[in-house]
Parts: structure tokens; C-alpha cells; sequence
């Protein structure tokens, strides 16, 4: 039975100081949440959203006639769900309820990758220091990132896993609910902890699989 303790985990508003939430939560490797308070101003949140729901026009508008990588959430092979290519405007035809009965989940989107995320969004100053991203920005070998945007409709979902190179990862709910479960070391797939975000924007230190 999973245990639902969202209450008890501690909700840090814009006067948390950046010492505070390393000492309390970094370093001792803990999870916490942040109110919306961080995220309220955030130009993808009226870009995004009108009347509490996605407008996917605007979100796919900058990606028109480009091909998207999504995973069919109805399907499991290997531990993971099997990824289908196509284009933009199938995926918004798709959403807009022209589908085959697929429960197909964008994720892992490069959305940022030839456009300014200083657009979308203000990165908060506790994750001011993103090793990943400033070493892949510097790189001239190849052209990658780790600035992702998830799109699902109702029933969407990603496997048991560890973020990209076992690294810490920060998220931003801007429309919707989603619902996370966290591993506690040495217990997979027992007790794990439910943390629900809206609007706000949830702090994944790991998610541990067996681990310590």
C-alpha cells in the first residue's frame, strides 16, 4: 500500500534562502516542494495554458512539419515503453481526440534545444549551478541538452527509473496533476512515497532503486 505523505514533506516558498534548502535538503538528500509562487510568473505559464488546460497549438506552433519521439503508454517492452516518430500535427490532431485509442506521452522533448528557455521560463537560483546543461552548452562535438518538456493526456506514465546519469533533477508542473513515487533505499516497490505537485514545482534528489 503506498503511503501518501505529501503533506509531510515541506513546501519552500521564494523566501527560502539557498543555504537553507542545501543544508536541509541538498546535502542530506531529501525531497521537499516548492509552492507556485516560484513558477506563477513564468511566461510558458499563459503561453501554455488557457483556461486551466494546454493549448497545444501554441506549444507545437515552433515545431511545425518537424517529427516528435513519442512513447505509446499501452504497450511495455523491455522495461520501457516502445517510441513511435511522427509529426506535430499528428500529435495535435491527436490530442485534440483524433486518435487510434493510443495513450501516447511526449516526453523526453528537447523543446529548448534551438529556442531561448530564458522565454519560458527563470531558472530559480537553488539549481543555478546545472553542471549537465553548462557542460553540454559548451560543447562543440555534438548539440545536446537536458532541458525537457513532458506533454501527456490522462493516463500517461514513465517507468520505474533513475534520472539521466543517476544525476539530481528539479520538475515544474505548469498544467495538470501528476503523480510521483519515490523509492526509498533498500525497498523497491514497497511503501513508496506519493508526492502530488500542481502548478508548482517538485525537488527529485533520486529516484533509488535498491540503493544507498
Amino acid at each position: 500500500m503506498a503511503i501518501n505523505i505529501a503533506e509531510s514533506v515541506p513546501y519552500l516558498d521564494k523566501g527560502c534562502r539557498y543555504v537553507d534548502f542545501y543544508t536541509r535538503f541538498l546535502h542530506p538528500n531529501l525531497p521537499c516542494l516548492f509552492t507556485e509562487d516560484h513558477t506563477k510568473t513564468w511566461p510558458a505559464r499563459s503561453r501554455w495554458g488557457e483556461n486551466g488546460f494546454i493549448n497545444i497549438d501554441t506549444v507545437l506552433k515552433p515545431f511545425a512539419g518537424q517529427e516528435l519521439c513519442v512513447a505509446n503508454c499501452q504497450e511495455f517492452e523491455f522495461g520501457t515503453h516502445p517510441m513511435l516518430t511522427m509529426s506535430a500535427e499528428d500529435y495535435q490532431s491527436y490530442w485534440k481526440g483524433v486518435d487510434d485509442g493510443k495513450i501516447l506521452y511526449l516526453k523526453d522533448w528537447h523543446y529548448f534545444r534551438n529556442l531561448d528557455f530564458n522565454d519560458f521560463y527563470n531558472l530559480p537560483v537553488y539549481f543555478s549551478s546545472d553542471w549537465l546543461n553548462e557542460f553540454s552548452d559548451f560543447r562543440t562535438d555534438c548539440d545536446d541538452d537536458f532541458r525537457f518538456v513532458y506533454i501527456g493526456p490522462k493516463g500517461t506514465w514513465t517507468p520505474l527509473h533513475t534520472d539521466v546519469y543517476c544525476s539530481y533533477s528539479w520538475s515544474a508542473n505548469i498544467i495538470g496533476l501528476k503523480r510521483w513515487w519515490i523509492l526509498p533505499p533498500g525497498r523497491p516497490f514497497v511503501h513508496p512515497t506519493v508526492l502530488r505537485s500542481h502548478s508548482g514545482f517538485l525537488f527529485l534528489l533520486r529516484i533509488v532503486i535498491g540503493l544507498r
